[in-house]
C-alpha cells in the first residue's frame, strides 16, 4: 500500500528540474576514474548516478522514487526484526510508513536534486544502525560503513551526522567492557568520510565560471550568501565581524538589493578586500561567531521556525514543484535547455498558490506539521510515563536512540546556518532525521515500559 500511494503521488505531479540540476549534470561529465570526478563542486554520489543513467531524467525520477520506497520499507522491516511485542511491531510499521508519506518529503521524488536520494539514504543508514545496535554482526557493521560512505558523499551536511556518530562510537569503545572493536572500526571509517568531504571541498578545482567571477570552493558560494543576506543586513553583526577583521567599504551595503550583487562583488575593485577576506577568513570567522554567540544562533532558528519546520498553511517548499518540467525521456542538453532555466510558471505568490492548488500539490497525505506536533506530544507523554515507572535512562541498547534524537538538533542548526537562501530545501533532510528520531525514541520507550509492566 505504501509503494502504491508513493507511486500515485509520483505520477500525479510533474517531474521538475531546478536551478542546481545542471551542476549535477556537469559534474557527471567527468571521467569516473579521474581525480576531477571527486573534486567537482558536487560531491560524487549523485553525479555518479547521473552518469550511470546517462542523464536520463525520467530514469532518475523513477530511481529516486523506487529508492525512497525501498528505504522506508527496509526501516519498517528492521523494526519488526528487533521488536518483540506484536502490537508494537504493527505500530512501528504503520508509524514509519506514515512518516514516509509526508508530502514535504514525497515531493522531492519529482524534483531532480539531491534531497530525495539523501532522505532515502538517511533512512537506510538509520536502519543499519538499529540492526547493528541490536545484533552486533560484522556484516551489519560493513553495511553501516558502505551506506555511511554513500550518505556522506551525497550532501555536505550529511558528513557532520557521520562525524557525530563517530564520536558517539568512540565513547562507546572506551566505556564498554569488554571493548568491542567494531565501534573503533566504525569510528575510523566515519572520520575518514568526514575528512574526505572536507578535503575535497578545500581542493575544489572544476567549477566553471562564465560571468567573470572566480572559481570558488564548494562551501564558498553559500558562504557569500550568508555574508550578503545575514551579516551585512544587521549593523550589530557588522560591528562584530569588523572585530574579526572584516573590511567594510562605504558602498558594500548599497548592493544589498541589487539583482546582480554577486557579480558586482567580484568585478568592482572597491570590494576586493572584502572578497579576499571572506575567501580566506570568512569560514572560520562565521563558525567562531556562531559558537560564541549562541543566543543569536538559536534565536535566528526560532525567528525562522515557520520556514524551517514547514509550519505555514501552504508550505513554500512546494514552490519547487512548479519549476521547469521534464516532458520526455531524452537526455538533457545543457546549452539548449538551461539558458531558460530561471523562469517560474507563476508571476507572484497568489498565482503560485493557485497553480499548486490546481495540481493538488501539498494536499496528498498528512502534512509535516501535524505529524511533528503529534509525535512531539506522544514523546512527551511517553517520557513522562518513563519517569513515573522509573525507567533506566542509561540502558546501553537505548543510547543510540537518544543520541539520534539529540543529533537531530545540531543537524538542523547546520543546515539552517549553512546557507542564507532556500532554507526550507536545505533543512528538509534534517527534518526527516528529527521525525524518525522522535518516532524511534517513542517506540523504544514504549517497548521497554511494556516489558517492565509485564515483569
Amino acid at each position: 500500500m505504501f509503494a502504491l500511494l508513493t507511486f500515485i503521488n509520483f505520477y500525479s505531479h510533474d517531474l521538475s528540474i531546478y536551478y542546481d540540476t545542471d551542476t549535477f549534470v556537469q559534474a557527471s561529465q567527468h571521467n569516473f576514474y579521474s581525480v576531477d570526478f571527486f573534486l567537482d563542486w558536487r560531491l560524487p554520489f549523485i553525479p555518479l548516478l547521473y552518469k550511470i543513467l546517462n542523464c536520463d531524467f525520467i530514469a532518475i525520477g523513477y530511481l529516486q522514487t523506487i529508492l525512497y520506497i525501498l528505504s522506508w520499507l527496509f526501516l519498517s522491516w528492521t523494526l519488526t526484526k528487533i521488536i518483540q511485542s506484536n502490537w508494537l511491531k504493527i505500530t512501528s510499521v504503520f508509524g514509519v510508513l506514515f512518516i514516509g508519506l509526508v508530502p514535504e518529503f514525497q515531493i522531492w521524488n519529482n524534483i531532480l536534486l539531491s534531497e530525495s536520494i539523501s532522505i532515502s539514504l538517511l533512512v537506510i543508514f538509520v536502519a543499519f544502525l538499529i540492526l547493528h545496535n541490536a545484533i552486533k554482526k560484522k556484516g551489519y557493521a560493513l553495511g553501516i560503513v558502505g551506506i555511511a560512505a554513500i550518505f556522506s558523499f551525497t550532501r555536505d551536511t550529511n558528513s557532520y551526522i557521520v562525524l557525530m556518530l563517530a564520536l558517539f562510537y568512540l565513547v562507546f569503545f572506551f566505556v564498554q567492557r569488554p571493548r568491542n572493536y567494531q565501534y573503533l572500526f566504525l569510528t575510523t571509517f566515519f572520520s575518514m568520510f568526514f575528512l574526505f568531504t572536507n578535503f575535497t571541498s578545500e581542493m575544489l578545482k572544476n567549477v566553471r565560471s562564465d560571468d567573470g567571477t572566480p572559481i570558488l570552493k564548494r562551501y564558498q558560494i553559500p558562504l557569500f550568501n550568508i555574508y550578503h543576506f545575514k551579516v551585512l543586513t544587521n549593523n550589530d553583526t557588522i560591528e562584530i565581524f569588523k572585530k574579526y577583521g572584516m573590511p567594510v567599504s562605504p558602498n558594500l551595503q548599497s548592493i544589498q538589493k541589487h539583482r546582480n550583487w554577486y557579480v558586482l562583488l567580484f568585478r568592482e575593485k572597491e570590494f576586493k578586500d572584502f572578497v579576499f577576506w571572506v575567501l580566506n577568513y570568512g569560514k572560520n570567522s562565521y563558525a567562531k561567531f556562531l559558537i560564541f554567540h549562541p543566543l543569536y544562533t538559536i534565536n535566528e532558528l526560532l525567528i525562522n521556525q515557520e520556514k524551517i519546520f514547514l509550519l505555514a498553511n501552504k508550505s513554500s517548499i512546494f514552490k519547487y514543484a512548479s519549476m521547469p518540467k521534464v516532458t520526455s525521456s531524452s537526455r538533457f542538453t545543457i546549452n539548449s535547455q538551461f539558458p531558460n532555466r530561471f523562469f517560474h510558471q507563476a508571476k507572484n505568490r497568489k498565482e503560485l498558490l493557485q497553480l499548486l492548488r490546481s495540481k493538488g500539490i501539498g494536499h496528498t497525505f498528512i502534512p509535516f506539521k501535524f505529524i511533528l506536533f503529534g509525535l512531539g506530544g506522544l514523546l512527551f507523554i511517553t517520557m513522562a510515563m518513563a519517569c513515573v515507572f522509573r525507567f533506566s535512562w542509561t540502558r546501553r541498547d537505548g543510547l543510540l536512540y537518544f543520541a539520534m534524537f539529540i543529533f537531530a538538533f545540531p543537524h538542523i542548526l547546520l543546515c539552517f546556518h549553512g546557507d542564507a537562501i532556500e532554507i526550507e530545501r536545505h533543512c528538509v533532510g534534517s527534518l526527516a532525521h528529527l521525525l524518525i528520531a522522535i518516532f524511534l525514541l517513542i517506540i523504544f520507550l514504549m517497548g521497554n515500559l511494556f516489558d517492565k509492566k509485564k515483569k
